[in-house]
């Protein structure tokens, strides 16, 4: 469900996607897996930074009402910035791995005001 089904839907939709279909149980058994995943203590400053910052901006309603497809490159745009700063070197695959943890991360934890 991440990309696919996402086009023209609100970030709140694919957030609210995941919190109907799976437990909160299920959710951080995936995020933790997510997590695990990353093997580089870069990767995860990079996954922890991403989120800190993604939930900073989550604190504004409009952000919840952003197109989908959007905000999930406005993460992977994050995170991109976090490895430049740090002259680290990334993948595709681990840039994914860190939009993936952060839409579970709002999952299993929604800020207030969501």
């Amino acid at each position: 469900m991440l990309i696919d089904g996402s086009k023209h839907r609100t970030f709140k939709a694919l957030v609210d996607y995941y919190v109907k279909e799976y437990s909160t149980g299920q959710i951080a058994n995936q995020l933790c897996d997510v997590i695990d995943g990353l093997v580089t203590p870069a990767q995860h400053e990079a996954a922890q930074w991403t989120i800190d910052a993604m939930r900073n901006m989550a604190t504004d309603r409009a952000f919840w009402k952003q197109d989908c497809v959007q905000v999930l490159s406005d993460i992977r745009s994050a995170a991109v910035s976090y490895f430049e700063r740090q002259k680290e070197q990334s993948s595709d695959e681990v840039l994914f791995d860190i939009v993936q943890a952060v839409v579970l991360n709002f999952a299993v934890q929604p800020p207030n005001g969501k």
